[in-house]
């Protein structure tokens, strides 16, 4: 009957309110790099090099001081190609990745992952770490299977509904039938802050309602959208934002890009590139003229 039933038959009241997303603390004129976190991305299995560039170019529009990318060596020329800001690592084996750990302030892993046994290794290490730690796509089943971060209030999720789905033992039908009640299910068997990805998406943190984010656009449907979002919700972690405050603002500014990209590029033809391109204008608002988009 899957995890998702012993909930079902509970009595669960959910109290939800509108994302209302708030202002960064300014930067002070006198600050350094380093009082703006360390962000490690860990991804980017063989053929799927893209994942965490997405990633790390979300998370450099955030603010973060600093970020560093854990991925498969033959990914790290097209990686600084790109992003010259990023500090890009071959790691090859769990030995490699330790020091990258101990410098980060938070973690994102599993954007292009992979499941074989490097994905496996790279996650058990991001596991161990007791950092601030976002887990995404592939990390996500790999973190069941292995049984990993249970409990951890640190820990920010980002399924999608089939990865809702696959961690709760039920169909996609079930979870997008009752998308609260399954939020409630996954937050109340593992802990930590949940983003469960698609049309109004919801956050829920221990203690806190659910959030819902009713922004945002179906062109949004497509691949490396996911990646965006992760490195958004990173850099706030890296940050020192709360990990719920942190998923509720990335959430909110990823959908209003996604609006914004929309406008400029066609619903159909909009690219996650246009997405990122549409966030530093946001946060200029954001910043500068209030919350009220």
């Amino acid at each position: 009957m899957g995890r998702f039933r012993e909930y079902h038959s509970t009595p669960m009241n959910f109290h939800s309110s509108q994302i209302q997303p708030h202002r960064l603390p300014p930067r002070h004129p006198s600050s350094h790099k380093g009082d703006y976190g360390h962000l490690l991305v860990i991804g980017g299995n063989l053929g799927m090099g893209g994942a965490p560039i997405l990633a790390a170019e979300a998370a450099l529009l955030l603010g973060v001081g600093k970020i560093s990318v854990a991925t498969h060596a033959q990914h790290v020329p097209a990686l600084l190609a790109r992003l010259p800001e990023v500090m890009a690592h071959g790691v090859d084996r769990l030995s490699a990745l330790m020091p990258l750990l101990s410098q980060a302030s938070a973690v994102v892993v599993g954007p292009g992952l992979g499941r074989d046994g490097w994905a496996q290794q790279m996650l058990l290490a991001a596991a161990d770490c007791g950092l601030p730690t976002l887990v995404d796509a592939d990390a996500l089943a790999l973190a069941k299977g292995m049984k990993l971060f249970a409990g951890r209030e640190n820990v920010c999720y980002t399924p999608h509904p089939g990865e809702a789905a696959g961690l709760l033992d039920m169909s996609v039908a079930e979870v997008q039938a009752d998308r609260s009640r399954a939020i409630g299910a996954l937050q109340r068997i593992w802990g930590g802050c949940w983003v469960l990805k698609g049309s109004d998406t919801l956050v829920l943190s221990g203690g806190n309602p659910i959030r819902v984010c009713s922004r945002g656009t179906a062109g949004m449907a497509r691949a490396g959208m996911g990646d965006a979002l992760a490195g958004i919700i990173g850099a706030l972690l890296a940050r020192a934002e709360a990990p719920g405050d942190a998923a509720a603002l990335g959430v909110w500014i990823h959908a209003v890009a996604g609006e914004q990209a929309a406008q400029q590029r066609g619903i159909e033809s909009m690219r996650v590139t246009d997405l990122l391109a549409a966030v530093p204008a946001i946060l200029g608002r954001l910043q500068d003229a209030g919350l009220n988009e």
